[in-house]
């Protein structure tokens, strides 16, 4: 209990009153996990992009949907509650689940390459003991709260970064890579 006897609170004071200090969170991953996260994307057979509310706040969106469609990834949203992705989208697949983990595994469990963008996983309210993912998958998680990186689960690669920073240097690794490979098939 603490207790403030009034003449104390009702003192005026005489203080420098200063703005609140801004934080620029606007921070990019170093090139080379730029370039091994395109190289994971590109090398998966069944890659799957999870989105959260850090899409919005950084204004990530068209980013999300570039990469997706670039790299030919589906996406799911995983608890946001402001629109992170486009339900319009035709690589929308929807929201995994919020009160049951079982439509959250039947989502994740196939996936080789899982890229979590700016979200907690999993925050079911009934979880479950089945695995998640393939023993084998990778996991790339960008998000700026560092609580989140590998907090639940083992991140292969976990970038403390901003979310549409780090998926607009993804997305020009991942062009660079598919322009490599197309010259390289054509001989040019």
């Amino acid at each position: 209990f603490l207790a403030i006897s009034m003449n104390v609170l009702d003192a005026m004071i005489e203080d420098d009153v200063r703005p609140t200090s801004y934080v620029d969170p606007a921070v990019r991953p170093q090139q080379s996990s730029i370039d091994y996260v395109a190289k994971l994307l590109l090398e998966a057979e069944n890659p799957l992009m999870l989105v959260g509310d850090q899409v919005h706040l950084t204004n990530a969106q068209p980013e999300v949907h570039a990469l997706s469609h670039l790299a030919g990834v589906p996406v799911y949203g995983c608890d946001f509650s402001n629109m992170s992705a486009s339900f319009k989208d035709p690589l929308f697949m929807g929201l995994t689940g919020h009160l049951f983990a079982d439509r959250t595994v039947g989502i994740t469990r196939e996936a080789d390459v899982v890229l979590a963008v700016g979200t907690p996983l999993f925050p079911e309210l009934f979880p479950t003991l089945e695995p998640y993912f393939k023993p084998d998958a990778k996991l790339i998680q960008i998000d700026l709260n560092d609580w989140e990186l590998g907090k639940n689960f083992p991140a292969d690669v976990a970038l403390r970064a901003d979310p549409k920073l780090t998926l607009e240097a993804v997305i020009e690794a991942v062009r660079a890579r598919k322009n490599i490979i197309i010259s390289g098939a054509t001989g040019s």
